[in-house]
């Protein structure tokens, strides 16, 4: 399964069975090809790179959502990133299957 369709699975899911998060759940577009000008232009309005994929936003804190394949490795931006958001108190999990990850949602939702 790539990474597109782990995210993808991910979302339905919590989309259809965790309807209180609608809205509260969602991508942050950081990947994917793009011209140079195009490049410029998201950088300079605030596009930075390593984000996590998927973003939480529950209770007043934030939860990032790294998906990776079974062999994905993290870049070290998106380490540098995830220090800075754990350094933040705003934790970052990496998530290698989309059931996993609806469990983990579902977990931080159902608190």
């Amino acid at each position: 399964m790539s990474e597109d369709q782990i995210q993808a699975k991910l979302f339905q899911r919590v989309w259809n069975e965790l309807p209180q998060t609608r809205r509260l759940f969602f991508s942050i577009p950081n990947g994917s090809s793009r011209d140079v000008r195009e490049a410029v232009k998201l950088k300079a309005t605030g596009l930075v790179a390593g984000q996590p994929d998927m973003c939480l936003v529950w209770n007043g804190k934030v939860y990032g959502f790294e998906l990776k394949t079974k062999q994905g490795n993290v870049s070290p931006q998106q380490t540098k990133v995830h220090e800075a958001w754990k350094n933040a108190n705003a934790p970052v999990f990496i998530v290698r299957d989309p059931d996993e990850g609806f469990e983990l949602i579902r977990t931080i939702v159902c608190e």
